[in-house]
């Protein structure tokens, strides 16, 4: 465990989309071998979990359509100053899938107790992402990082 945690801490924020990736994956494979080693196969789960928490692009990796360097610079974004913006960007330029989904995961993976609020110009529309955010996405991210029981 020690190996992986040095390596989380050398590699945080990796500053490339393929250069993250790699990282990743890498730190996921020694997961798996010392897991093995050590006959802790919950480690690559707690893994997963540490870097959803501490990476919005991990949420991203989930999702292929945002597997790109444009989205991969708006994590960066977001993830250095979450707070204090006006957020405008073009239609379908990923800022619901980012902040709205992603982000909101994330501060609730960090947060269980949080509170959060989904707000929009018609109750429809924000009923309509929560129900998204219920489903669609926390079902995502459980999937990726395993039920999570902390």
């Amino acid at each position: 465990m020690k190996r992986i945690e040095q390596l989380m801490e050398a590699e945080s924020f990796p500053g490339s989309r393929e250069h993250a990736i790699s990282v990743y994956r890498r730190t996921l494979l020694q997961a798996a071998e010392l897991g093995a080693e050590s006959n802790d196969p919950d480690l690559v789960r707690r893994i997963k979990r540490r870097l959803a928490q501490s990476d919005l692009l991990v949420y991203v990796l989930g999702r292929a359509d945002l597997n790109r360097d444009w989205y991969f610079t708006r994590c960066r974004e977001v993830q250095a100053a979450p707070d204090g913006y006006l957020d405008l960007w073009g239609r379908e330029h990923g800022k619901s899938s980012l902040i709205t989904f992603g982000l909101t995961i994330q501060d609730i993976l960090n947060d269980p107790e949080i509170t959060v609020g989904i707000f929009s110009y018609s109750r429809p529309i924000a009923k309509a992402f929560l129900s998204h955010l219920q489903a669609k996405c926390l079902q995502g991210v459980s999937r990726f990082i395993g039920r999570v029981p902390e």
